[in-house]
C-alpha cells in the first residue's frame, strides 16, 4: 500500500464544496492548473464558488483543501465532480513550469489515491477538449465534456510522467514488503548489500534524505529475499 503523502491542511471555505459524495464511487482523478500560485488561499474565500481536493505548490508541498469523502467544485460537470478526486499544480497551463518536487508530489498523490479508493492509473481520456468518455482513471479537466469548457491544464502538464512515477511507486512499495531493525554499527550500504538493492531505492521507500543519518532501532523497509 502506497503510503499517504505529508499533507498540510489547509481547508477550503465550506461555501465551496459539498459535504459527501451522495453515495457516490470516486473512480476519477483530474489534474489541473492554477493559472497562478497559492490556489489553496483562494479556495478559501467563499466566493471563490471553487475548490480541488489538494492543491501543489512548486516546492511540492501538498495543501490538504477538501477530504476525499466530500466533492470538490472542481471538474465544470456535476456528476464528474460526484465521482472524482481534483489536484491543482501551481503555475500557467501556457507555460512549462511545472517542477520536478510537484511532479514527485504530484505521483506520490497518485499512487495513495490509486491504492486507497481502486482508481486505474491509466490515462482515461483522449487528449481533447472533452473527449473523455466516462472510463475510470487520470484525465485533464479540459477533457470533462460540456458544459465544461475550461481549457486546464494546458499541454504543459506531462499526465504520463505522473502516472509512470505513481506506478512505480507502487511497484517499490509491493517489493519492500519486509522489515528491518537497525543495529549499531549498521549503515544503509551495509543493508542494501544485505538485501541485494540499492542505497537509493532503501532511501526512497523509507522516506530517508541523507542516507548518513540512520539510527538503532529504527525500523526500515526491506525487500523480502
Amino acid at each position: 500500500m502506497a503510503d499517504q503523502p505529508p499533507e498540510v491542511q489547509f481547508p477550503a471555505s465550506t461555501q465551496n464544496y459539498t459535504e459527501g459524495r451522495e453515495g457516490t464511487n470516486i473512480d476519477v482523478i483530474v489534474l489541473h492548473k492554477e493559472q497562478g500560485t497559492n490556489g489553496q488561499v483562494w479556495f478559501q474565500n467563499p466566493a471563490a464558488q471553487v475548490s480541488a481536493h489538494c492543491a501543489i505548490e512548486h516546492d511540492g508541498t501538498i495543501y490538504r483543501c477538501v477530504q476525499d469523502g466530500d466533492t470538490a467544485w472542481q471538474a465544470g460537470k456535476w456528476d464528474v465532480n460526484l465521482r472524482s478526486l481534483g489536484v491543482e499544480h501551481a503555475g500557467y497551463a501556457e507555460q512549462d513550469d511545472v517542477t520536478p518536487a510537484q511532479y514527485e508530489a504530484s505521483a506520490q498523490l497518485l499512487a495513495y489515491w490509486a491504492q486507497t479508493h481502486g482508481i486505474p492509473l491509466q490515462h482515461a481520456g483522449q487528449g481533447t477538449q472533452g473527449s473523455w468518455t466516462g472510463g475510470p482513471g487520470v484525465i485533464y479537466h479540459y477533457e470533462v465534456p460540456p458544459p465544461n469548457d475550461h481549457t486546464c491544464p494546458g499541454q504543459t502538464l506531462d499526465m504520463e510522467r505522473v502516472i509512470a512515477r505513481a506506478q512505480e511507486i507502487i511497484g517499490a512499495e509491493a517489493s519492500f514488503g519486509c522489515s528491518y531493525t537497525v543495529t549499531s554499527g549498521d549503515t544503509l550500504s551495509s543493508i542494501a548489500r544485505a538485501y541485494q538493492t540499492s542505497v537509493e531505492a532503501l532511501q526512497q521507500a523509507n522516506g530517508i534524505n541523507d542516507p548518513n543519518k540512520i539510527f538503532a532501532g529504527q525500523a526500515l523497509k526491506v525487500p523480502c529475499v
